[in-house]
Order: C-alpha cells, then structure tokens, then sequence
C-alpha cells in the first residue's frame, strides 16, 4: 500500500496490482506516483482508461472505489 498526501486509505486496483492505486476519494495514480486526470463521459461521470499489458480498459472512478 502506497501513501499519497492525503489521509485517505490507498488501496490497488483489482487486476493492476503494481500498476495503479486509488484513494478512498477517488484520487488514482499509477506506479510512478503520477495523479490520472478522470475525463467526464457522455453520461457525465468521471472515468480513467487503466493500461495493461498494451492493453487499455477504461473505467468509472466510482466503480473502482
């Protein structure tokens, strides 16, 4: 478990673990710290695409919480 700082529990991602982390509050970042900025969908909630593999697969931030 990595810290951001927040004092927000972090926890990985299901599926990408080592890769990427999220915050209870939806803050997500990948292994080299780096904050994902959540683009809003046509349905207007906010989403990140997560990379593994060469392999994209784009999420709802709430989901992922």
């Amino acid at each position: 478990m990595r810290l951001l700082m927040t004092n927000d529990r972090v926890a990985e991602i299901n599926g990408y673990e080592g890769l990427y982390w999220i915050t209870e509050s939806g803050i997500i970042h990948n292994k080299n710290g780096k904050i994902l900025n959540p683009l809003i969908n046509h349905k207007g909630y906010p989403c990140v695409s997560l990379w593994r593999n060469k392999n994209g697969k784009t999420f709802r931030v709430h989901v992922l919480v």
